[in-house]
């Protein structure tokens, strides 16, 4: 199986999933510790929230953050996503004043 084939089925996979998740729209979350795995998040706005995750199988559209802490489950696949992230933040940001 291709390389291409292989990302083909993967979104496949993903876009089957993300329909089953359930949608939370326009709900306003304040000093919440929330799980965001297999939930589907439109037009919400999250104040000062932990937001954890250990897949990272969620979708956040038009949502509005202040204040809030991302989160993986050591271990887990988001962990290593964020970590990434974190690398490529820092290592950009470095670039930006040399």
């Amino acid at each position: 199986m291709s390389f291409e084939s292989k990302v083909l089925s993967f979104k496949n996979l993903y876009d089957e999933i993300s329909r089953k998740m359930p949608l939370v729209e326009g709900k306003i979350f304040k000093d919440e510790y929330i799980n965001g795995d297999f939930s589907r998040y439109s037009k919400c706005t999250f104040i000062n929230c932990t937001i954890v995750f250990e897949f990272g199988i969620c979708s956040f559209t038009n949502c509005d953050f202040s204040g809030c802490a991302f989160e993986a489950k050591q271990g887990s696949p988001a962990a290593l996503i964020l970590t990434l992230d974190r690398q490529l933040r820092e290592s950009a940001s470095k670039e930006k004043h040399r």
